[in-house]
């Protein structure tokens, strides 16, 4: 039970039982799940049976419908205490070693279904492409990004919020828009970035207006 209590103080997660999901976790990292200026609402919980995320209102994270672990495992004796408990270390080791590839599978998810709701095909999510480092906030939630940290689309260059899945405003690869180049300056990612990779000793940065893209 101490790992459980360490990871709590250690790492701002929230390790319990829910009544209808199982064994859940609450990452506090995530937009909305701390305190303070992270604060909302509703939370983002993680279910551990298949690592899918799911909202709930923050009014309902409290017994019975939530019980922390240990004092979800408190509750239990004999047997059913030893399996409950190997469970959840179970549970718990595999987030420890999978943790990434778990935040990054969600983000392909959020990314996708804010595609999706514009009518636009899926697209990849790769870590930054150039050398030059972004810090700004998301025109659709207002949530910060930082491509240091965030990964970007691969079909426009965004950075990807983590918190509504958005991308390039109005939407990734607006049809309306004709893709150019004008010298080394171009209105479209991709293009942008097939003229590095055929340039190697060149870099890719982001005009002002953020509507370009510059190589050289």
């Amino acid at each position: 039970m101490n790992k459980f209590e360490k990871r709590n103080s250690e790492n701002d997660e929230w390790w319990g039982f829910n009544s209808e999901h199982g064994w859940v976790v609450l990452d506090r990292t995530l937009f909305g799940n701390g305190t303070g200026n992270n604060k909302s609402d509703k939370l983002t919980f993680t279910r551990c049976s298949d690592w899918t995320e799911f909202v709930d209102l923050r009014s309902n994270w409290d017994a019975p419908k939530y019980t922390y672990v240990v004092q979800y495992l408190k509750k239990l004796t004999g047997e059913k205490l030893k399996e409950a408990e190997a469970e959840a270390l179970s549970k718990l080791n595999y987030y420890i070693n999978y943790q990434y590839e778990i935040r990054v599978e969600r983000l392909k998810r959020i990314h996708n279904a804010y595609l999706e709701l514009h009518g636009l095909p899926p697209k990849s999510i790769v870590k930054r492409q150039s050398d030059a480092r972004r810090v700004s906030h998301c025109w659709n939630c207002s949530h910060p990004v930082d491509n240091k940290v965030d990964y970007e689309c691969e079909g426009c260059g965004w950075i990807v919020c983590g918190e509504c899945g958005a991308c390039e405003k109005p939407h990734c690869g607006d049809a309306k828009i004709t893709k150019k180049k004008v010298g080394n300056t171009f209105n479209d990612f991709k293009l942008a970035s097939e003229f590095a990779k055929s340039n190697p000793k060149m870099k890719i940065t982001r005009t002002a207006n953020e509507n370009e893209w510059v190589v050289k």
